[in-house]
């Protein structure tokens, strides 16, 4: 078990204390650590216990054993089934002693994600417990109050295949009064974002040959372009303008054509809606690529050299090089480590690795951020299908589809039916305009 070391008595605040824990929160959970360092203080009933840790009440409520703190959190680790699940999600923190059994007793092999809604319950604890041994634990996570989904996401980067095996909730008993809907709230999300991680991992995974074989395919381009080391922070300061081929394009890429939208902001826009914008009088400045099948070609069909001028291809290396190919003008490749790997030090300097994306506007919105732009403006990224619609009207995929249009199969119809194949994972919502999507 690991034991807290107690440098002071346990009535007295320790600000050394304190200093260590947040220090050690601070590399792998630097959010909550600068949240719990600015909150006030908190009296907190102090009284020793047979385990030689200190106990403590918070206005008469007990946050742990009065007897036996260790012990208790001993047993709560036990209840944790390391066979079923790789991540377990704890609700409350009270004195801490029950979520730092719970990293021990998962180690290297599991993630702890714990949650607490009193952040200044957390500060006067971390005053007069030493838990740095435990918190600085590269699989521990802590979230507190107020943190949304995205910050939730953002949270369990680079966990994301341990959450997805399997998640067990577990509540601290002490803390089930205390925190009341809030842990409902808090596992509601964790859920919805462990449902998110588990279907990009899961597409990982169906990927992986493919991924490295067009990795492989693409060595030729990787050796010969240019990456993307030299646009850090080249248009810091400027707008970005990243462009989807949500249903909403229709109405809103007018806004697009005045010349000094171009002159202005910087235009990225998603493979899918090149030849729309081209046709529109927009060109866009940068076009991201990351798609596996080949079939994404179709969205450079009949482009000319002078049709591009002035609009450079970002792709990550993932991608079908069908598409490096389909494309005439000017292109760069995004860094990968297999690439790395397999080059060596015959790969530019400047392939630098950026966020990888799982869609192309994903890759878009983190190319602006890459150059520093500010802020980044989203056109058609709807995340809905808006009038019962999966692409903006004029999309590239409606050319690929056209041979299959006849009386009895419209447009219409084939986008409804795109739709409803992902039906299980989808809900009605209202959108920004109180209409049903």
């Amino acid at each position: 078990m690991l034991s807290p070391s107690l440098d002071t008595p346990a009535t007295t605040p320790d600000e050394s204390v304190l200093a260590r824990n947040l220090r050690a929160l601070a590399r792998a959970n630097p959010r909550a650590a600068g949240r719990i360092a600015s909150s006030a203080r908190r009296p907190l009933d102090w009284l020793d216990t047979q385990d030689a840790v200190p106990s403590a009440a918070d206005r008469g409520r007990s946050l742990a054993s009065r007897r036996r703190p260790l012990d208790e959190a001993s047993r709560f680790a036990k209840a944790i089934d390391t066979r079923e699940h790789a991540c377990v999600a704890i609700s409350g923190f009270g004195l801490g002693y029950h979520v730092g059994a719970a990293v021990e007793r998962m180690d290297k092999w599991g993630a702890i994600v714990a949650y607490e809604s009193d952040i200044s319950l957390i500060r006067a604890v971390l005053e007069r417990v030493d838990h740095s041994k435990w918190l600085g634990a590269p699989t521990f996570r802590l979230f507190l109050d107020d943190d949304s989904v995205a910050a939730i996401h953002a949270g369990l980067k680079d966990m994301e295949a341990m959450v997805s095996v399997g998640v067990q909730l577990m509540s601290h008993a002490a803390s089930v009064s205390r925190l009341g809907t809030r842990a409902e709230r808090f596992n509601a999300d964790l859920t919805a974002v462990i449902g998110s991680m588990r279907t990009v991992v899961a597409t990982v995974m169906m990927q992986s040959e493919v991924t490295y074989r067009n990795v492989l395919m693409n060595l030729d381009h990787a050796l010969a372009r240019p990456g993307l080391g030299e646009l850090e922070h080249l248009c810091a300061g400027r707008p970005a303008i990243v462009v989807s081929a949500g249903p909403s394009l229709r109405r809103n890429i007018d806004l697009l054509k005045d010349p000094r939208v171009r002159e202005r902001c910087v235009i990225i826009a998603v493979q899918t809606v090149l030849k729309p914008l081209l046709q529109a009088g927009v060109r866009p400045h940068f076009v991201t690529a990351l798609d596996y099948h080949e079939i994404s070609k179709r969205f450079y069909e009949g482009l000319t050299e002078d049709m591009v001028e002035g609009v450079q291809l970002v792709v990550e290396p993932k991608a079908n090089p069908a598409i490096l190919d389909a494309f005439p003008g000017h292109k760069r490749v995004a860094g990968d480590p297999f690439t790395r790997m397999i080059a060596g030090d015959a790969l530019a300097i400047d392939h630098t690795r950026i966020e990888s994306g799982a869609t192309v506007a994903h890759l878009a919105y983190y190319l602006a951020r890459w150059m520093a732009c500010d802020p980044v403006i989203l056109v058609g990224q709807d995340l809905a299908f808006t009038d019962h619609q999966y692409y903006a009207a004029g999309a590239a995929i409606h050319q690929t589809w056209a041979g299959e249009v006849n009386p009895v199969n419209s447009l219409e119809r084939l986008e409804w039916e795109r739709i409803a194949r992902g039906r299980h994972s989808l809900h009605r919502r209202e959108d920004t305009l109180g209409r049903p999507v």
